[in-house]
Parts: C-alpha cells; structure tokens; sequence
C-alpha cells in the first residue's frame, strides 16, 4: 500500500485502490489478447475486453486526480511526521492553508482541470512547472482526453473522434494494434481500445507521476505507485 514512508500511516489513500483496480483490468485485456484472435474470440470476450480497457482508463485518470488531493491533505497533516521530510511537510502546511483560506481558489478543491492542481503546488512549493507543450505534460492530457470522451460519449462525434485520432493513433502505434477490429474501424471508439493504449497511458502516468514526485523531493511515492500498476503491465 502507498503509505506514508517511516509512519506506518496509511491513511484513506484511494489512488492505491485505483492503481490497483487498473491493474487488475489491464492484466485481464493483455491476457485476453494473447490468448484469442480474431477468428477464436467470442463475442462475449470482446465485450469484457472493451469494458476492461473502458475500467482501466478510469481508474488510471482517477488515480492520477486522487493522487495530487491525498498528497496535499496528508503531508501538510498531522499524521505526516517523517523527519527527512519536516522541511516539505512545512511548505506543504503553508499550501494547504491557501486552499482552505483562499475561497477565490475553488478549483484547487473541485472544479479544476487536475493538472492544474499539479502545477499549482510546484509553483506554491517554487519548483519548476512541467513544459505543458512536450511529455510527460501532453500524453498525461491525451489520458484525461480519452477519459472525458468516453464519460461524455456522443455518438457520431466526428470532431472528437478526429481529435483522439490526432493525439493518440500515432502515440500508441509502437504497442501494437487491436486485434478484434478491422482495419477501417474508426480509430474513437474502437481501434484506440487495446491494450496498446492502456500500456502507453500507464507509462504516461508513471512518467508524469514520478517527474512530480522528483520534483517535490518524494520520489519513493513513485515507485511505490509504479510498483502496483506494473503488476498489469508488461514493460
């Protein structure tokens, strides 16, 4: 479990369990793909296979939105009390009562974009901010692109199956293509729902997450996270 390193707190910390819930779905769509084809899958598989890498998805951007909420709450908490970090814990402190205070910040507490929330601390902690034109930044975006499209899905919405085409076809190319679908499928929502797409959006988040934990000086938090996704994937 990711805990709180040298407390033995472990907290309410819900981006585990959605670490966890991604991993499980995406060991099932791995497994799924390397043992059927095309022509021996059944129809029943292929619905799984679809809800799998539709579950995985979310709880990847789920956990990454859970991730940045747990860590300001808890390291600016009462329970953090791990020496080596008294120095974060105390930046933390003052980063948190800006959130509480500042009511003219509400998007820190609900509504915002969550990488906002991730370059808001940086700049709160006055460490660089991610470039928001190159990766980590970009793919982490293309993520929580797909998450939305598949939560607010429209049927028939050219633009936004254009738009995924752009950000991602290209991205997911080297993992491989689905198995299950025909070459003029188009690419939102069929082509792009394969485990090639659930290992690059688990290698974004481990990028991203780990450049920010660097950043702040908690860099075995990420490991731990990527201890647990990689349980799913194949690297």
């Amino acid at each position: 479990m990711l805990t709180m390193k040298g407390t033995g707190y472990t907290g309410r910390n819900y981006s585990v369990y959605h670490l966890k819930s991604a991993s499980i779905f995406i060991e099932k769509v791995r497994d799924i793909e390397n043992n059927y084809t095309v022509n021996s899958v059944s129809g029943s598989l292929i619905e799984e296979h679809r809800t799998s890498v539709v579950a995985a998805t979310f709880f990847i951007c789920a956990s990454l939105e859970a991730t940045i909420n747990e860590i300001i709450h808890t390291v600016s908490s009462e329970h953090y009390d791990n020496e080596g970090d008294r120095n974060l814990m105390l930046s933390f402190i003052d980063v948190w009562e800006v959130i509480e205070k500042e009511k003219y910040l509400p998007f820190l507490l609900r509504d915002s974009n969550v990488l906002d929330k991730y370059q808001y601390v940086l700049k709160a902690l006055k460490k660089e901010v991610f470039n928001t034109s190159i990766s980590p930044y970009q793919d982490i975006s293309n993520c929580l692109f797909l998450r939305n499209a598949l939560i607010h899905y429209k049927i028939d919405d050219h633009k936004t199956q254009n738009n995924i085409r752009k950000r991602i076809e290209s991205k997911i190319k080297k993992y491989g293509k689905h198995p299950f679908v025909s070459e003029s499928a188009n690419f939102f929502p069929y082509k792009c729902l394969c485990y090639g797409c659930l290992k690059y959006f688990s290698e974004t988040f481990i990028s991203f997450t780990a450049e920010f934990h660097d950043k702040i000086g908690l860099s075995w938090m990420a490991e731990q996270q990527k201890e647990i996704l990689l349980k799913g994937v194949v690297i």
